[in-house]
């Protein structure tokens, strides 16, 4: 059911971003010559420019992402084992997921350790058990993660054990639909032009055309999805930044602050609001500070506002990056 809704997802956005413009440009545009004799061949080359330079970026970024997910996050993982941080932790919760290969069990884990600050912190992770047989993920066991020092190599945070391989078959498949998607954008230049120019060159270039509003609309959901979700709600957790909601998590320091105000900021998220607390806490150096975090908070967690006191995390050097400790172990 999962896959069919990413599918027909994928299939929306194809059809707008492809079908849509070619089908709307095809049922207006003019075959007259006389049309394109009143064309300008600069704006026609400037718009010719911009769609080139437009698929030619789709095209690069796509190809490095799957470059990414491949073999650089295989050389991550192996440098993270290698020359990151091993943390022993506490499995103190285990649960079994639907298993995503036939050989091997999926389970959700929790575990407890302390951080790079000596602060006890908690995380969940993935992991596919292979020898389900040796119980090596159960409630009370130890497990050794490996962190990279400086949160930036993803996917930052590995466990023992794993083991990492390039899936070549679905390597190739990938390339090959790049391949393909390449080919098509090649082939429709020049079926453009033979068809389209009459003798006057890249004239009948213009906003309507497929080579040119596919490669807009492409771009526009492209920004939709990256600033929008992606900025906005993948990226931030807890209202701050997703990587520094890792350093909070890696070297954030816990302790107690004051509400000084929690009000409704006027959003709502999933018909959630979004409160603003204002809190004063004392770092360890004895310095006062006051701080704002932002989150939405549950209708039927609200009591949370009229809490006194709550407990942070905060980086010693940068004090005002702030997060509560819930929202710190539910980071992932």
């Amino acid at each position: 059911m999962k896959h069919l809704f990413i599918y027909f997802w994928v299939l929306f956005i194809l059809y707008f971003i492809i079908a849509h413009p070619a089908i709307i440009y095809y049922n207006i545009k003019s075959d007259s010559a006389f049309y394109l004799e009143n064309k300008d061949p600069v704006m026609a080359l400037v718009l010719l420019f911009l769609s080139v330079t437009l698929w030619a970026f789709f095209l690069g970024w796509s190809f490095r992402l799957i470059y990414k997910s491949t073999f650089i996050l295989k050389k991550n993982i192996s440098f993270i084992l290698s020359k990151g941080k091993a943390l022993p932790t506490k499995i103190i919760s285990v649960t079994r997921l639907s298993a995503r290969h036939k050989d091997l069990e999926t389970k959700e884990i929790t575990v407890e350790f302390l951080n790079f600050s000596n602060q006890l912190i908690r995380h969940t992770l993935i992991v596919n058990d292979s020898k389900p047989e040796l119980n090596r993920y159960r409630e009370g066991n130890t497990l050794k993660l490996y962190v990279d020092r400086e949160l930036k190599k993803e996917p930052f945070i590995v466990s023992e054990g794993i083991q990492v391989a390039v899936n070549y078959k679905k390597l190739i498949f990938m390339y090959a639909i790049w391949m393909l998607f390449l080919s098509f954008i090649i082939w429709y230049y020049y079926y453009s032009y033979e068809t389209e120019n009459k003798g006057y060159g890249w004239r009948f270039v213009t906003f309507e055309h497929p080579l040119v509003s596919s490669a807009l609309m492409l771009a526009l959901f492209s920004s939709i999805g990256y600033f929008i979700v992606y900025k906005l709600f993948i990226s931030r957790f807890a209202g701050v930044k997703k990587t520094d909601a890792l350093r909070l998590k890696f070297y954030g320091i816990k302790t107690t602050a004051t509400v000084i105000n929690a009000s409704q900021t006027g959003t709502l998220i999933n018909d959630q609001p979004e409160i603003k607390f204002t809190l004063q806490y004392e770092d360890n150096k004895g310095k006062s500070h006051q701080v704002s975090i932002k989150k939405v908070v549950q209708l039927i967690h609200l009591y949370e506002t009229k809490e006194k006191q709550k407990t942070i995390f905060y980086l010693p050097d940068e004090p005002q990056i702030t997060a509560f400790e819930n929202d710190i172990n539910a980071i992932q």
